[in-house]
């Protein structure tokens, strides 16, 4: 089943939206029978819960669970943002530079690590999110 079809039944049903992606298998990579689809809160969107039948499937709507961790951003390697959402300038983890750290120049393991966030070695506050903020 396509995405673009269960947008276009939802849509057609008077949902609005947001995103919709298929949930992949992490280590395999290959796609799962499960959708994470964003329905925007307008309207009728509550009732999203009660939707028994998608495109002529039996469906059942859970509501997304969150993971308990802190999300830490790609971009900058910050908590409690994304780098979908990032608009400053990123900061390397390997070598604190100002670029993202996959476009870093690095690529040999180091050994004298510092934590990019409080710039001590071997830093122990990663564990508690909220000292470092």
């Amino acid at each position: 089943m396509e995405i673009s079809e269960i947008i276009q039944n939802l849509e057609e049903k008077g949902y609005k939206i947001g995103r919709a992606s298929q949930m992949k298998n992490c280590k395999e990579k290959t796609p799962l029978p499960l959708y994470l689809i964003d329905v925007k809160k307008s309207g009728n969107y509550a009732n999203i819960f009660n939707e028994k039948q998608i495109c002529y499937f039996r469906v059942k709507v859970v509501p997304y669970r969150q993971r308990k961790k802190a999300t830490i951003c790609y971009n900058c390697s910050g908590y409690y943002h994304s780098a979908r959402n990032f608009h400053m300038r990123p900061g390397c983890i390997k070598c604190n530079g100002q670029h993202a750290t996959r476009e870093c120049g690095i690529t040999e393991k180091i050994e004298d690590l510092t934590c990019i966030n409080c710039g001590e070695k071997g830093c122990y506050n990663s564990l508690d999110v909220k000292s470092i903020n």
